[in-house]
């Protein structure tokens, strides 16, 4: 059997990575991880809506449901 000539043969070329993580494995993973993030982050806000601590520093400083989350009791009622 004749070898094949160097022209036709497969050159190896460099594929950037770092580690094991190639851009093609990222952009693959990039939504699903998304998608996790983003329900784990849900997931922390509804369990923590209840702590003060966490209400006072996280949830009324976002925007869009700051308004849900404002005491609005008049201070006379207010036992604290």
């Amino acid at each position: 059997m004749r070898p094949t000539p160097i022209s036709y043969r497969v050159r190896p070329s460099f594929q950037p990575h770092v580690g094991r993580f190639t851009p093609a494995a990222v952009f693959k993973w990039a939504p699903t991880l998304a998608m996790w993030g983003g329900a784990g982050a849900g997931a922390v806000m509804l369990f923590m809506s209840g702590v003060p601590l966490f209400k006072k520093d996280v949830l009324l400083k976002l925007p869009v449901i700051a308004p849900y989350f404002e005491d609005k009791t008049h201070p006379a009622d207010n036992a604290f």
